[in-house]
């Protein structure tokens, strides 16, 4: 089984060419960002995440809650009490799908989260760049997108992990994916941040579109200082 970013670079490697490199502050920073669109604008969404479940217990679990109250549904995917990192267990609402996965970290070396709903739709992966550290700090080569055909893809893959643990709930995954395509696009198919809710979220998340932007070219001094 790939990793989520071996995939979207292999199946859409044109439009991640190259990668940005940074370090692991930064995509937590950037992954919160994609939560605070959800959380603060109560975008009813489904969301997809992939992270390793540590970190402070109680400000991480409280922040799940938040991201769960108000999206459509919240599937998480991460590891299992067998991991050495982890540090919390987060509870089972009923519109949380926890996928603990055995081999997790095995897969994904980096976060992900994956955003949509009918107007907005982007995600963000990353994955461990082995032997390199970035100010004492573990570096992430990293890809986003809020190109609808890329999410489509990656929750295609992402569903497929699902039914591996759960046929059933693949079933009930692919319906609520069905139901909510975006509607708003441009027209080189990428989503208009312009014309989505005008909020503090989102505006930092148009930030962090420049700033990636910004990383993206070469010999920019925003890859130093990541």
């Amino acid at each position: 089984m790939h990793s989520l970013y071996y995939v979207l670079t292999d199946q859409h490697r044109e439009e991640f060419a190259p990668p940005v490199r940074c370090n692991e502050q930064t995509v937590t920073r950037l992954v919160r960002y994609f939560e605070d669109v959800v959380t603060e604008n109560r975008l009813s969404a489904l969301v997809l995440e992939g992270r390793c479940l540590n970190g402070d217990a109680e400000r991480e679990r409280k922040r799940l809650d938040s991201l769960t109250n108000a999206s459509r549904r919240v599937y998480l995917f991460s590891c299992d009490g067998e991991c050495v990192e982890r540090t919390w267990k987060p509870d089972t609402p009923d519109r949380l799908t926890a996928m603990q996965e055995c081999d997790y970290h095995g897969i994904e070396t980096g976060p992900f989260i994956l955003v949509m709903e009918p107007r907005f739709c982007g995600l963000l992966a990353s994955s461990l760049v082995l032997g390199e550290k970035n100010s004492h700090t573990r570096s992430y080569d990293m890809v986003w997108t809020f190109d609808p055909n890329v999410v489509f893809t990656a929750i295609e893959y992402l569903m497929a992990r699902v039914g591996v643990q759960t046929p059933r709930e693949r079933q009930i995954a692919h319906v609520r994916s069905s139901s909510t395509p975006p509607r708003l696009r441009s027209r080189s198919g990428r989503i208009s941040l312009s014309e989505l809710i005008p909020s503090r979220p989102m505006s930092r998340l148009i930030s962090a579109e420049r700033m990636l932007m910004a990383w993206l070219t070469p010999a920019s001094p925003a890859i130093a200082a990541a």
